[in-house]
């Protein structure tokens, strides 16, 4: 984790291992570890373990503390302590904790405290306060924020209170939602729409009358051109005789004079997104130029091509 935040490729673990690979030149590094083994670097052992001498101190807090009161001192997980606790067991040929897999059935068996969670309610001097903020529309969110409770106490309480299980059983909300925008290209500008449908393409339609969806802009050639039958751009294009555009040429690739270079990034390991940026096109440009520059389907089989 350190090598990926400090050189800029956290959180992506296999980027750091090509990355090793590649400075390595060393193709069956996989791991980490291996990677540490290779150059005889220092091997952290993240698996967190009670010391000997602190076993019989664990086993008592194990008793007595809370589990956030044993996370906190141990700076460990719940599982982390559940699986210290029954290796000590182990060390010791005892198999008394081998069928447990919680901290309370842990407690049970060693005589411990056990604590009860608090259950959470509104307390009687603030019932009638509740119900009143609840009839006058307060939402939800501020709600649980007034009484400093959580969803579900909140509607067990409401089901306490006020006899319903949800605030829209209580109160009535009408909601008022904005007209949708029927008419994209308005009347006055109808005449210079269809000179444009002859000259422009669909993408530079949608930019100069705002339109973000293809499907509306075919919506509204179909109703200022009065035929239903209108569902693609070449369809439009035949029937009010305009120029229609041969896809290969709007087809983006890279640049003869630029070829040489994409395929030195390649191999020398830019990521998919890297190579996007730079050549400025999508995911599927960039496999179909890696088809036809280096005959490869994938990233990977083009990166170790001799």
């Amino acid at each position: 984790m350190q090598l990926e935040k400090k050189y800029g490729l956290y959180p992506n673990r296999r980027a750091l291992l090509r990355e090793i690979r590649r400075v390595l030149h060393y193709e069956n590094i996989k791991t980490i570890e291996q990677a540490k083994e290779i150059v005889g670097g220092n091997i952290y052992e993240p698996k967190k373990i009670i010391s000997p001498e602190k076993e019989d101190m664990f086993i008592r807090d194990f008793k007595l503390l809370k589990g956030v009161e044993l996370e906190n001192k141990y700076s460990m997980s719940r599982r982390i302590l559940i699986r210290n606790i029954k290796e000590i067991f182990r060390k010791r040929e005892s198999l008394l904790l081998e069928n447990v897999s919680s901290l309370e059935g842990i407690k049970i068996i060693l005589n411990g405290k056990i604590y009860s969670i608090p259950k959470k309610f509104i307390s009687p001097e603030r019932e009638q306060e509740f119900i009143q903020d609840v009839n006058i529309g307060m939402k939800r969110r501020d709600l649980c924020w007034k009484y400093g409770i959580g969803t579900n106490v909140f509607y067990r309480e409401l089901r306490r209170l006020c006899n319903v299980n949800g605030l829209r059983d209580i109160r009535k909300t009408s909601w008022n939602f904005p007209q949708r925008q029927i008419k994209y290209v308005s009347s006055e500008k109808e005449n210079e729409f269809v000179k444009d449908l002859k000259s422009l393409t669909g993408v530079e339609l949608q930019i100069k009358y705002n339109i973000s969806d293809r499907r509306i802009l075919l919506r509204e050639i179909r109703r200022i051109c009065n035929n239903e039958n209108l569902n693609s751009m070449d369809g439009v294009k035949k029937y009010v005789g305009g120029k229609m555009y041969d896809r290969e040429t709007l087809k983006k690739e890279v640049q003869p004079e630029m070829e040489f270079e994409f395929k030195n990034d390649v191999k020398h390991g830019l990521t998919s997104r890297e190579l996007c940026d730079k050549y400025e096109f999508g995911t599927k440009v960039l496999y179909r130029e890696l088809k036809r520059l280096l005959n490869e389907d994938s990233l990977k089989e083009a990166r170790n091509k001799k």
